[in-house]
């Protein structure tokens, strides 16, 4: 409660604010009703909240529906398939520094995932979107698996991250629910590396320069028309690198690595590199090195 009061003269307003604090509340019993897969042990755990703690309007309302953690009530609920799951809390005042709280539960069924689909990609193709996401049809609802579905498809880096925002749409009746996920493919996957330098009279001028295409496709580059203007669109990785002195030295490097092998799990990368030393203003004479790597990997 805060009162104020204001005079006004020749220079301003003068303003008297009187604040009221009142007590400070603190929690003494948290009771739940309806409950059947948590226990209240488990559900008090998760509101973070014991007996004589301070009460916390923002942080009890956070570990009730969703905080940043999804260790709160709801995403218990949620991520075990509840998706139709909600939480009534009452908080009645009693003595007079004291809570009580109660919080009615409907827990209702197990929502089963009906349709996932996406739209936006206007170049990554759709085996790249769905082998990302975690949702998939036919699997119990889990507010997770659309938490890590949308951070793993930013970690992509061919959409927006800050537009990956997925529409939930439930069915009441059947306890199903579609998840529609919006792809915002407006931002670059490729970028182009340049730098040069000097390194004294026994190097001279160094220049170094890569470009690198981050959702690159083989098999496009032999479709017709595919190069529109580089073929793109199954995620695949290739670099190309150059770097030259002025004192003879050249450097050559092509890697390509496949994220996804026979549409599983593992990584295939293969490296590639050629090297030459022309000594010849030293009497030496050319000394040429070529290189290559192949490495496998689990997702």
């Amino acid at each position: 409660v805060f009162i104020y009061n204001y005079v006004k003269d020749l220079d301003g307003v003068g303003v008297t604010i009187t604040l009221e604090e009142g007590p400070q509340y603190k929690v003494r019993n948290i009771t739940f009703d309806g409950n059947t897969v948590y226990t209240d042990e488990q559900l008090t755990a998760a509101l973070e909240f014991e007996e004589g703690d301070v009460f916390n309007q923002e942080k009890f309302e956070l570990n009730l529906t969703f905080n940043k953690n999804s260790t709160d009530v709801t995403s218990l609920y949620q991520n075990i398939g509840y998706l139709f799951f909600n939480a009534t809390p009452t908080i009645e005042k009693v003595a007079e520094d004291s809570l009580d709280i109660y919080i009615d539960i409907y827990e209702d069924e197990i929502a089963t995932v009906k349709e996932v689909g996406f739209t936006g990609n206007t170049k990554t193709h759709d085996d790249v979107v769905r082998r990302t996401l975690r949702t998939v049809p036919g699997n119990k609802y889990s507010r997770d698996a659309i938490v890590r579905s949308i951070r793993e498809l930013g970690t992509l880096g061919y959409f927006d991250a800050q537009n990956l925002q997925p529409d939930i749409i439930p069915d009441p009746n059947n306890k199903s629910v579609d998840i529609i996920y919006r792809l915002d493919e407006s931002v670059s996957t490729d970028n182009f590396e340049f730098s040069g330098g000097y390194g004294g009279q026994s190097i001279g001028a160094i220049i170094s320069a890569r470009v690198n295409f981050n959702n690159f496709s083989i098999k496009r580059a032999f479709e017709k028309g595919g190069w529109t203007p580089i073929p793109s669109g199954d995620g695949q990785k290739v670099s190309l690198g150059v770097q030259v002195t002025g004192q003879g030295y050249q450097s050559y490097s092509v890697s390509f690595v496949e994220p996804w092998l026979n549409g599983k799990p593992t990584s295939l990368g293969v490296n590639f590199a050629y090297n030459l030393i022309n000594n010849t203003r030293f009497g030496v004479g050319k000394s040429e090195l070529f290189s290559g790597s192949v490495s496998i990997g689990k997702r």
